[in-house]
């Protein structure tokens, strides 16, 4: 016997200036498969296996198209890993003021998990030996909300009065 299944599931978030959002998109597949062997009346052998994987990305419109950063405005720090899935705007926010940019919470996951049973039962009289294998492999493989895209934030402290310091700063002025 045997049994395969997907899905596929995605969803933008749009921001204030389009199309700069968040694209949210899951994968998960499954494949599984058994069988049962009667090698004699009293031997049985039994195998199943099965394998499960998931992809879920959360990402900019940017992401995997315009190196933003790396080919235009080249500031050192963003993205490290050189990942192309953290390609995009820096995220910009004024105080007081509706920020611009592509998503700056990127996750990125690929996760696999591969099993693995055998089983051999023999029955000899009253007695019943079984034996078996089971092997197992599990790999989570996450990256993200690292802010690798970069987030540059003007919060009004480099103009506010010195004399009077509380709420005399204007964010837009300190960019």
């Amino acid at each position: 016997y045997g049994r395969w299944n997907w899905g596929k599931d995605s969803e933008y978030t749009p921001r204030g200036i389009p199309p700069q959002g968040a694209l949210a998109a899951t994968r998960p597949d499954q494949v599984m498969g058994g069988t049962t062997w009667v090698v004699r009346p009293n031997l049985v052998n039994d195998l199943r296996f099965g394998w499960s994987g998931l992809d879920n990305r959360l990402i900019g419109p940017n992401s995997y198209k315009n190196d933003i950063n790396g080919k235009i405005l080249q500031i050192p720090g963003f993205n490290p890993s050189g990942n192309p899935g953290f390609w995009g705007i820096p995220q910009v926010e004024f105080t007081g003021y509706r920020g611009f940019g592509d998503v700056r919470d990127v996750f990125l996951t690929h996760n696999d998990l591969l099993d693995w049973k055998e089983n051999l039962s023999w029955v000899r009289g009253k007695h019943i030996i079984k034996v078996g294998l089971a092997v197992s492999k599990v790999r989570f493989g996450n990256i993200g909300n690292q802010l690798a895209s970069g987030t540059l934030v003007f919060n009004g402290f480099a103009t506010e009065n010195p004399a009077a310091r509380a709420n005399t700063g204007e964010s837009v002025g300190d960019f």
